[in-house]
């Protein structure tokens, strides 16, 4: 299981990324985005800073363009994760 990402482009915003890779690898437009945290992954060896949104709410816009990315795509509730990611409530 797996969760959309990517990089943020030159001039970009953190949450417009997060918005256009939704789009792109699933094909579904969330309503809002939520910023969860900030953390950078390799501390002392890459400054490479993850920024983590939720999406709510989403409406299907058309086919994923990024095909690349997933063999099988499904929007799964959030509480399933609970056990899997202690810092969403």
């Amino acid at each position: 299981m797996g969760a959309p990402g990517g990089i943020v482009d030159a001039g970009e915003e953190p949450a417009a990324t997060a918005l256009r890779e939704v789009v792109e690898e699933t094909g579904w437009r969330p309503k809002t985005l939520e910023h969860v945290v900030t953390y950078q992954p390799m501390v002392g060896m890459v400054d490479s800073p993850h920024e983590i949104f939720v999406g709510h709410g989403a409406e299907r816009v058309g086919e994923p363009t990024d095909l690349e990315e997933a063999g099988h795509i499904e929007w799964v509730p959030w509480q399933i994760f609970r056990g899997s990611w202690p810092a969403v409530s």
